[in-house]
């Protein structure tokens, strides 16, 4: 009876360890930011247009980078007090002041494959007689919604449908409504 108890018991230490690394590798969020309580890493875009980047969470530490792009989004790391550690499309990581930050989401284009520019289309279909425009790479757009196939996005007028792969901004497994 004991070691039917102890199988049982196994079984279910087995079932939830397994559960719990299939969530990890899925890429499920689990760590949550010290100050927030919020996800880490998440994103957010920047709120003006002229930023200082620090080399750590103080006005006492040195400029390590200039941002000159409105609603260019970064990825917040970590956080501290009332500065965030972020890492912007190309890898920088530095620090920014929490009030320079937009919780609005914004996406850059990065084609894949070597292509210069990615389509946008009408409907979430992304079927090729539905094609809106050509977006080039380094366009920033705002995310309107995702699922797990496509971004609705509007930038400079027009609004469309692009591929999730298509954009830096969002993660794998989200979705957006």
């Amino acid at each position: 009876m004991i070691i039917r108890h102890i199988k049982i018991i196994f079984a279910i230490f087995a079932i939830l360890t397994f559960c719990y690394t299939a969530n990890t590798l899925a890429g499920e969020q689990t760590n949550k930011g010290k100050v927030t309580g919020m996800d880490i890493p998440r994103f957010v875009s920047l709120g003006s247009d002229f930023i200082y980047g620090r080399s750590g969470p103080g006005k006492q530490y040195p400029v390590k980078w200039e941002y000159k792009r409105k609603n260019l989004p970064v990825e917040i790391i970590y956080e501290y007090d009332n500065w965030r550690k972020i890492r912007d499309p190309d890898g920088t990581e530095v620090w920014i002041h929490k009030t320079l930050l937009s919780g609005k989401r914004y996406g850059i284009i990065i084609p894949v494959s070597g292509y210069k520019n990615i389509n946008m289309y009408k409907k979430s279909s992304l079927k090729s007689n539905d094609i809106s425009a050509k977006l080039e790479k380094g366009l920033i757009v705002r995310i309107e919604k995702c699922d797990n196939r496509a971004c609705k996005i509007h930038t400079s007028g027009y609004e469309g449908w692009i591929s999730r792969k298509s954009i830096w901004g969002i993660y794998p497994y989200e979705i957006i409504d």
